[in-house]
């Protein structure tokens, strides 16, 4: 609409002034000319990407992060158990794979960093201790989980390797 104002004012004003301002009107014709057709060009594009739902994002196919609440993931819950003592100093949750033994690989990378650290092989180790199936709700429940586990063994808990529920 824009550029069709523009272009059509400009004819009105060269015919008006007797030729004497082709220069200007000119190039303000072929200015609107070009907006009209961008426009125009716009307008059909957006047609035609709305009617085949180009650039839509469907609920089906939303990905969200695996910490995320409304993940469907599957999830597992484990404990970082340090063996010298037998206290439980870290609960956790991942939506991550486990190994073929059914051991969490996040709670193993927890406690061989741990172990490298401290200098001490073998002081802490992983133990899954709960599954949650893929599912709506799945990482909620494994969160939920982990909140009354740690509730379980607050008092073994070490400050410094589980930071929270």
């Amino acid at each position: 609409m824009l550029g069709g104002g523009i272009a059509s004012g400009s004819v009105l004003v060269t015919a008006a002034t007797g030729g004497v301002s082709v220069e200007i009107t000119g190039s303000t014709f072929a200015l609107g000319s070009a907006v009209a057709g961008h426009g125009a060009f716009m307008a059909t594009n957006g047609t035609s990407n709305f009617a085949s739902q180009k650039g839509r994002v469907s609920e089906s196919s939303k990905e969200v992060n695996g910490n995320s609440k409304s993940s469907t993931k599957s999830q597992h819950n484990y404990d970082v158990k340090d063996t010298q003592t037998g206290n439980v100093v870290k609960t956790g949750t991942s939506g991550g794979k486990e190994t073929k033994a059914g051991q969490s690989y996040r709670g193993n990378s927890q406690a061989n960093k741990w172990n490298k650290q401290e200098g001490t092989p073998g002081r802490y180790k992983s133990e899954t201790t709960n599954r949650v199936p893929a599912g709506k709700g799945a990482r909620q429940e494994a969160l939920d989980y982990e909140k009354k586990r740690a509730d379980q063994v607050r008092n073994q808990l070490d400050d410094n390797k589980h930071k929270r529920p």
